[in-house]
């Protein structure tokens, strides 16, 4: 409970604001990029003032001090910067590899329900029920989440609030936070599909042609033995003449 406590306190430490969640999917990799942005003076201090990094994976050993950082553990990069306003606003960014994925810290302990597939040539992602941090953070107003998908997956499947192109939009807010759900499955269009039918023609194939070489050869063998035979056949007649 510590360890949730101490993570989900990184991302929604204001009295009341608003999250920006943006993933970019790319060929090999997948992009974290958190922007929370200050809306008042308080806000501003919190964020300034705040020192505890932020581990990429949900399985990193935290601590005791909350703002030591272990060196065999990877963060996301933390940028702090002024605004328009004059206050401070916090960027988190880290790049995954596809396979890992899966324990990303930040979704982990948002999302009551969080999954993550590698089958073939389809990626799968599903996050749902949002509860711990509503529940944490009463004040926390709303969630923006978008994921680029780039031209190198097909969507195939999608529960996002809004769509343009290959870029989708979900808000996640105090209203629907248990019902609302984030589904998403891509296709690497680029990745030839595995098709075991086809492996067995092939191999089929295969056997066919070993198979007529093999009688090629026996056949090429028998004309040899039979040419032998004739020859052998037609020199001793010609000895038995000649004597």
């Amino acid at each position: 409970m510590k360890k949730i406590f101490l993570i989900l306190s990184i991302l929604f430490l204001l009295s009341g604001c608003s999250v920006n969640y943006e993933i970019n999917i790319t060929k090999e990799y997948i992009n974290d990029n958190i922007d929370i942005f200050s809306l008042n003076e308080e806000d501003s201090n919190s964020i300034l003032n705040y020192k505890e990094p932020l581990p990429a994976d949900i399985n990193s050993i935290l601590p005791e001090n909350p703002e030591e950082k272990y060196d065999d553990v990877e963060y996301y990069n933390e940028t702090k910067s002024l605004d328009n306003n004059g206050y401070y606003h916090l960027n988190y960014q880290y790049t995954f590899k596809k396979d890992e994925y899966v324990n990303n810290n930040v979704i982990n302990l948002a999302a009551g329900n969080f999954y993550y597939t590698i089958e073939d040539n389809e990626i799968s992602i599903s996050a749902s029920y949002f509860a711990k941090l509503f529940n944490a953070y009463p004040n926390l107003n709303t969630v923006n989440i978008q994921v680029n998908v780039s031209s190198d997956y097909e969507i195939i499947g999608n529960s996002a609030n809004e769509r343009v192109d290959n870029t989708l939009t979900w808000q996640i807010t105090k209203d629907n936070y248990k019902t609302n759900s984030i589904f998403l499955r891509i296709k690497d269009i680029n990745k030839p599909i595995v098709n075991d039918n086809n492996n067995q023609e092939e191999n089929n194939n295969d056997e066919n042609v070993s198979n007529k070489e093999s009688i090629i050869l026996a056949l090429g063998a028998l004309l040899i033995f039979i040419v032998i035979v004739v020859l052998i056949i037609t020199i001793k007649n010609k000895l038995q003449k000649t004597q």
